[in-house]
């Protein structure tokens, strides 16, 4: 008897999965792990924040390199250099933050 849906998948008996035949499922990595298969999913909306933190963390560095090598000596400019490879520090650190969020699916989403 089928049910006013249609014919309901039966289980495989290899992987104890009711996916469509013909659909690849994430396989289990080495040791059993689970995760270790999976793909990380990226939608459009992390991807436009994560390419803006990699442009200002990118344009802090240059910035502060850019000081660095042409500015003066004044306190001003170092102050300023400062202030740039504190920003460019913090940009690597968020990088790694968003990166390390999507790779265990606590990202903001």
């Amino acid at each position: 008897m089928t049910s006013p849906s249609g014919p309901q998948p039966q289980p495989d008996e290899t992987t104890g999965s009711s996916a469509p035949t013909g659909e690849q499922l994430p396989q289990p990595g080495p040791n059993g792990d689970p995760t270790a298969g999976a793909l990380i999913a990226i939608d459009a909306h992390f991807k436009m924040i994560f390419i803006v933190v990699v442009a200002f963390t990118a344009a802090f560095w240059l910035g502060y390199y850019g000081l660095i090598i042409f500015g003066s000596e004044s306190e001003t400019t170092k102050n300023a250099a400062d202030t740039l490879k504190t920003a460019a520090s913090s940009g690597v650190g968020s990088i790694f933050g968003l990166l390390g969020g999507a790779a265990t699916g606590r990202g903001g989403a």
